[in-house]
C-alpha cells in the first residue's frame, strides 16, 4: 500500500517548474509588500499631519466658542465662591452644561479620534515595514 501512495505522489509532482520558483515567488511578494507598506505609511502620515493641524484649529476654535458663550464665566464660579456652588451646584451644572459649545466639542472629538485612529495605522504599518525590512538582514 505504500508503494500506491509513493506512487501517487510521484504521480502529482509538477514537472518543468524550476527550483528555485518559491523563491523567486516569496521575494516578489515581499517586495510588494514593501511597496505598500510604503504607500500605506505615506498616506496616514499624511493623514496624520492634516489631522493634527485639524486638532490645532478645532482647539483654537473651541476656545472661542467658549469664550464666546459665557462658559468660562460659570466656570470661574469653582474658584471665585465656593459658597454659592454649595448651595446651587445644581442650576451652576445646568448652565454649565447649556454654555458649552456643542458644536466645537463635537469637532475637537471628532479629528482628536481621527488623529488617534490614523496614528494607530501608521504606527503598525512602521511596524509591519520595519520588521518586514529587517526580517532577512
Amino acid at each position: 500500500m505504500s508503494q500506491n501512495i509513493r506512487k501517487l505522489f510521484e504521480a502529482t509532482q509538477a514537472v518543468g517548474l524550476s527550483a528555485d520558483l518559491d523563491e523567486r515567488v516569496y521575494a516578489r511578494l515581499e517586495q510588494e509588500q514593501k511597496k505598500l507598506a510604503k504607500r500605506h505609511l505615506l498616506i496616514f502620515g499624511l493623514a496624520d499631519a492634516f489631522s493634527a493641524v485639524g486638532l490645532v484649529v478645532s482647539v483654537f476654535y473651541l476656545v472661542n466658542l467658549s469664550a464666546g458663550s459665557g462658559f468660562y464665566n460659570y466656570l470661574s464660579l469653582f474658584w471665585s465662591d465656593g459658597g454659592s456652588i454649595a448651595l446651587y451646584w445644581h442650576e451652576l451644572a445646568l448652565s454649565l452644561v447649556e454654555s458649552l459649545p456643542m458644536l466645537g466639542v463635537i469637532i475637537f472629538l471628532g479629528v482628536a479620534l481621527i488623529l488617534l485612529l490614523s496614528l494607530a495605522k501608521t504606527l503598525s504599518n512602521l511596524k509591519a515595514f520595519y520588521y518586514q525590512t529587517n526580517s532577512f538582514a
